[in-house]
């Protein structure tokens, strides 16, 4: 007999609409093929801005200062409308985390259902 190990991947969202914000919990294999769970808030703004952080914690093997890494961080996301003279979607995005690792990261792979619906609702 031979045994595989299954690959699952589940998000789920929850908005808040009075404070224009969302998050998401992430559960199943990462890039780094660590297990765990990733939680992820982002705040939204009127005029398109987006601050998200978040904390990812798996059973990956990444120690620093002879403690287990949890990946955690911050990013920002700019509309650049407001240097084109006309509308467009791009997007200029930063994030930062406290060191580089793949614990609780994934591939780009598009974009998430929840992504493309809250983008034509607006």
């Amino acid at each position: 007999l031979e045994f595989r190990r299954v690959l699952f991947r589940s998000d789920f969202y929850y908005k808040f609409p009075s404070i224009s914000a969302y998050s998401k919990l992430s559960l199943g294999h990462f890039l780094a093929k660590d297990t765990g769970v990733k939680a992820e808030f982002v705040k939204v703004f009127n005029s398109g801005v987006e601050l998200s952080t978040w904390l990812a914690v798996t059973n990956a093997k990444d120690y620093i200062n002879k403690s287990r890494y949890h990946n955690y961080g911050f990013s920002i996301s700019l509309p650049l409308d407001f240097i084109t003279t006309k509308s467009n979607k791009s997007l200029w995005k930063y994030g930062m985390s406290a060191w580089l690792r793949d614990v609780g990261y994934r591939a780009s792979a598009g974009q998430s259902l929840f992504t493309i619906l809250n983008e034509e609702r607006q």
